[in-house]
């Protein structure tokens, strides 16, 4: 065995770090989809259910027939309109924590007309979702 130098060891270990963090980099940090996690869940036994599989199996857990309430929306019926109409209804029981929920996740403007049928005792968020799909 040779003599080593410290200046050539410490130069060795920082190249090392360079190329794997460069390697690192260039793999890159994508998200992955939901079947990829399911996948991968399942590989360990593991179940994932999404947000909305949860509910509609609590709802037909603790009653096969929820009510649901018909809503039309028309064209040009603005956020306030329909917060007003889901109210009278009885769908929500105030339209401005609704609104200020449609401000929260930026879906004011992203509203769309057609005939709905909403779960008695929908949350905003689930409204929301059925609103803008």
């Amino acid at each position: 065995m040779g003599n080593y130098n410290l200046k050539n060891i410490m130069l060795g270990v920082g190249i090392g770090i360079v190329f794997s963090s460069m390697l690192n980099i260039s793999m890159g940090n994508r998200e992955m989809t939901m079947e990829e996690i399911r996948n991968e869940a399942m590989k360990h036994g593991l179940f994932v259910f999404s947000k909305e599989e949860i509910i509609s199996s609590r709802n037909q857990e603790n009653d096969v027939s929820v009510e649901k309430i018909r809503l039309e929306i028309k064209k040009g019926m603005s956020s306030e309109n329909i917060a007003d109409l889901l109210v009278q209804k009885g769908i929500i029981d105030e339209s401005g924590a609704f609104l200020d929920r449609l401000k929260e996740t930026n879906a004011e403007t992203k509203l769309k007309e057609g005939i709905y049928e909403i779960p008695k005792g929908s949350g905003y968020d689930e409204i929301i979702n059925m609103l803008t799909k």
